[in-house]
């Protein structure tokens, strides 16, 4: 297909990134940086408050006491469930900043080879180029005759 400037389109450039607001949150580079802020805050708050207050302990006497009877002597705050959830959460926020780095690291080399191919498409539709190809091919050729005949 053609565009109004006469060059080819390509559908890959369907695919290019655009500016607009995405109908689904996730897929606009925007979100999911926030996103991963957001996650790293929320992972950075619980590891704080862990270690500021008896949580980690607490949380590692629930373990114990699950795995032997000796360890009575220090009860936790809080059940079992409590910690479970809570260092959960602290899992999953570090997964889903890890994860969201990852996807900004793939969508930023997708831009990068989408602007590289357009950049490569450009200069092969433009006639200088084509032009001073074509000549130098030429000259290559006639350089190459000339090597076989001296031989």
């Amino acid at each position: 297909m053609k565009n109004e400037s006469g060059s080819t389109i390509d559908p890959a450039d369907e695919l290019k990134p655009k500016d607009a607001l995405s109908p689904l949150p996730l897929l606009n580079q925007r979100y999911w940086r926030w996103a991963g802020l957001g996650s790293l805050v929320v992972a950075g708050l619980l590891a704080v408050f862990a270690s500021y207050t008896e949580i980690l302990r607490d949380s590692l006497v629930a373990i114990a006491l699950l795995i032997s009877d000796e360890a009575r002597e220090v009860s936790p705050a809080y059940p079992l469930f409590f910690y479970i959830v809570y260092w959960g959460l602290f899992g999953f926020s570090v997964f889903g900043a890890f994860y969201m780095g990852l996807l900004d690291l793939r969508y930023i080399r997708l831009e990068y080879t989408l602007e590289k191919r357009a950049i490569m498409k450009e200069s092969w539709e433009d006639e200088d180029f084509r032009a001073a190809l074509k000549s130098a091919a030429e000259k290559g050729h006639e350089l190459e005759k000339h090597e076989t005949y001296k031989e």
